[in-house]
């Protein structure tokens, strides 16, 4: 599946399954922004923006990457990789979330750098450099 050049608001992608490509996507004012339940997935270029709970929660995928993505005020983390998830995170910025900025697992989730947070109640990122 590929997803390409969506105007989005109103709408919430959970995505499963492999090869799946995300790319110039907004998602408003949904439960999740993007939520990635199994398979591998490349969200580039995207936003989550004032959602009820995180930008991106991703919980037991095995291969997510997330490149210059914007995850800003959500209801709760901008970007989640919950522990056990495999993936990669580069280049994406995650300001005035109402928890964290962005929350990788101490292992799995590769820092590809370039990765901003700020303004965000709890912390601006863990387990990766911002």
């Amino acid at each position: 599946m590929e997803i390409e050049d969506w105007g989005g608001n109103g709408l919430e992608f959970d995505v499963t399954g492999s090869g799946n490509v995300i790319s110039d996507v907004t998602s408003r004012g949904n439960e999740y922004g993007f939520s990635v339940s199994a398979g591998t997935v490349k969200i580039r270029r995207s936003a989550a923006l004032a959602n009820g709970d995180d930008g991106l929660l991703v919980n037991g995928a095995d291969g997510v990457r997330v490149t210059e993505g914007r995850f800003n005020g959500n209801d709760d983390d901008g970007i989640q990789f919950s522990p056990g998830t495999i993936g990669a995170v580069g280049d994406n910025v995650a300001n005035n979330n109402a928890d964290t900025g962005i929350t990788l697992p101490p292992s799995g989730v590769i820092d590809l750098g370039g990765n901003s947070a700020s303004g965000n109640t709890n912390l601006q990122c863990v387990n990766l450099a911002c």
